[in-house]
């Protein structure tokens, strides 16, 4: 009769240690996540409406604006912060930005981020784990690791999901 009480034990164990990924997050890593960033000069005539034309642009085709720099408007530019969907931001840049003025610069640059998603996720998986077999008492730190970690992926997909697009808008010397 022990004998099937330390069976039935270890198969209760061995169901409620197996880790519980947090329902936002993909139970595995995705295959490549890439973080892109491009910076781009435009020359125009007029920088407000120039500028408003490149938001609305943006919003049109699933993208957004994350901030401005208002600092800027001294120096006679206007510097837009804008996030735009990765498969679809070189057809968002050509589409919005060369309607509205002259392209001066265009700088994109990408960073393989899969390596740092995975190695967060198996950090996960394995404080998920944790938790299910510790006692009460000793979980509220590892949930906090659990929920920093989690924020930490959340950033990392939104990084591969959005592009950031640096926009400058600079006024055209006057000729």
């Amino acid at each position: 009769m022990k004998q099937l009480n330390w069976w039935a034990l270890s198969a209760f164990f061995l169901i409620a240690c197996q880790p519980q990924v947090s329902p936002a997050l993909p139970k595995s890593p995705p295959e490549y996540l890439v973080a892109t960033n491009v910076r781009i000069e435009i020359l125009v005539e007029e920088r407000e409406m120039a500028a408003e034309n490149i938001i609305n642009c943006a919003q049109q085709m699933g993208g957004y604006m994350a901030g401005n720099n208002n600092d800027s408007e001294s120096r006679g530019e206007t510097i837009l912060d804008l996030r735009l969907p990765s498969r679809s931001y070189p057809q968002a840049l050509e589409e919005c930005m060369s309607e509205y003025g002259e392209v001066a610069s265009v700088y994109v640059w990408s960073q393989d981020i899969t390596a740092q998603y995975a190695a967060l996720h198996d950090e996960l998986m394995q404080l998920e784990t944790r938790v299910a077999c510790e006692p009460y008492s000793r979980t509220w730190s590892i949930k906090r690791k659990i929920e920093s970690l989690s924020r930490k992926m959340a950033y990392r997909l939104e990084r591969a999901a959005y592009a950031t697009v640096i926009v400058h808008i600079t006024s055209r010397p006057y000729e």
